[in-house]
């Protein structure tokens, strides 16, 4: 390898032919990725906490190697198992994610049924699924720990959303919201960085606010523990999580919250002194708000709760659109500002859809609900560590989307040049970091 035969063409003698056996990857980004995950110590903490309860001698693959394996194959876009005999014989994969002797280009990798047991039979283990969880929450704070100044404040974004499945795996069922056979998952996510905190499959059928207090405490109090108490954690949740019981459990534990309510009739009543239109001439381009702080208690409240309504008259419409915003902030929060912090929460929706479309967490193809749950963790790994990875090279919050990191810095051709005891990656095209 790295010697080859040069031939001095007949038809040009200035042009030489030089054959070489050198092997040519397509990934040859992948070394950065894999640099950088190496000197953070990023999957670090779900490697330590990880039970293999495989024999040591008869195994041919550590757990290690295993889970970066099937953290990477989604990164670069290949969610399925069956895919990994198609990644397994890549000489730049080989080397980087299980590497051999010095000078060689390491073993190859596992196949698809390997890494199919080591998904449904280990991973699916509950320590392992704790320490999948854990791991969760500390590698999407990864853009927050690594910045040199530590926000005063962080949104943490509660949503759910839908997963469609077209078989008959447990646990779907008929959602007549979305009017399809799915999964209604909840994750909870760091909107401003495009990174998930958490990710809980359930049945289809569930209610959106339903195990969402038991799912959410510990994950804020994780949160809290590695940011310090001196971070303000605000939670941002649609309609559906305007669940009494909800509210209460984050007011006790000292949480802030921004969750939006339904319009009803007691609501337009106590917002009636910004129904009209201001005087004058309406804007023919833009829309013209008006806003309005009151005390308002619902039925299932214990006490009174600050609402900030909004009012959004847009060019041409005789009524308004309405925001009503539940806040638990301090008062000396600016109506205009709560419902501007509540509206950012739509970045969420964001990383949902990368989630979902761009690195494939939709895949459900598994029977058992609990290898889908590990499939879901899997992918949302996947989206930490491209949103960590694009943050530290570029120094921006808002990250760029997994497709584009893919065809500007992963997707690079390149060969491996062994030269006496070392392998020279040369990379034929330029990543742009």
């Amino acid at each position: 390898m790295g010697e080859g035969t040069t031939i001095r063409a007949t038809f040009r003698p200035s042009v030489r032919i030089q054959v070489g056996d050198g092997p040519v990857s397509s990934f040859g980004g992948v070394a950065y990725l894999r640099e950088f995950e190496a000197r953070t110590a990023f999957l670090g903490p779900v490697v330590r906490a990880l039970e293999d309860p495989r024999a040591p001698g008869r195994c041919r693959h550590r757990a290690a190697d295993l889970l970066r394996f099937a953290v990477y194959a989604r990164v670069l876009g290949f969610p399925d198992l069956a895919d990994a005999d198609l990644l397994r014989g890549d000489p730049l994969l080989r080397s980087t994610l299980a590497p051999g002797v010095q000078d060689q280009v390491g073993d190859p990798l596992a196949a698809k049924s390997t890494l199919h047991r080591f998904a449904t039979e280990t991973l699916t283990r509950r320590a392992n699924r704790r320490a999948l969880f854990e791991g969760l929450v500390q590698t999407g704070l990864q853009p927050v720990l690594a910045s040199a100044l530590r926000p005063r404040r962080v949104y943490v974004d509660v949503d759910s959303t839908e997963i469609e499945v077209h078989g008959k795996q447990e646990g779907s069922c008929n959602n007549g919201y979305f009017r399809a056979h799915c999964y209604h998952p909840v994750a909870v996510s760091l909107g401003d960085y495009g990174t998930t905190l958490g990710f809980l499959l359930r049945r289809g059928n569930a209610h959106t606010a339903q195990h969402a207090t038991l799912f959410l405490l510990p994950i804020l109090a994780r949160v809290r523990r590695l940011l310090g108490p001196d971070v303000e954690i605000v939670v941002r949740g649609d309609s559906g999580f305007a669940d009494p019981t909800l509210l209460a459990a984050l007011e006790e534990h000292g949480y802030h919250y921004l969750i939006r309510m339904r319009e009803n009739a007691r609501l337009l009543g106590k917002a009636a002194r910004i129904a009209g239109r201001t005087p004058g001439r309406p804007a023919k381009r833009r829309s013209a708000y008006r806003y309005l702080s009151f005390a308002y208690r619902a039925g299932s409240w214990p006490a009174k709760r600050r609402i900030v309504a909004r009012a959004e008259f847009e060019p041409g419409t005789l009524f308004p659109d309405w925001t009503f915003v539940i806040s638990h902030l301090p008062r000396r929060t600016k109506r205009r500002r709560v419902v501007r912090q509540y509206l950012r929460r739509g970045r969420s929706e964001q990383a949902h859809d990368v989630f979902k479309n761009e690195l494939h967490g939709d895949l459900m193809s598994h029977h058992r609900m609990v290898d889908n749950q590990v499939r879901g963790l899997l992918t949302a790994l996947a989206q930490n560590l491209v949103v960590a990875f694009d943050h530290a090279t570029r120094g921006r919050r808002r990250p760029r989307r997994p497709a584009t990191v893919r065809a500007r810095v992963l997707l690079v051709a390149a060969t491996l040049v062994r030269h006496a005891r070392t392998l020279t990656l040369r990379q034929i095209g330029r990543a742009h970091v």
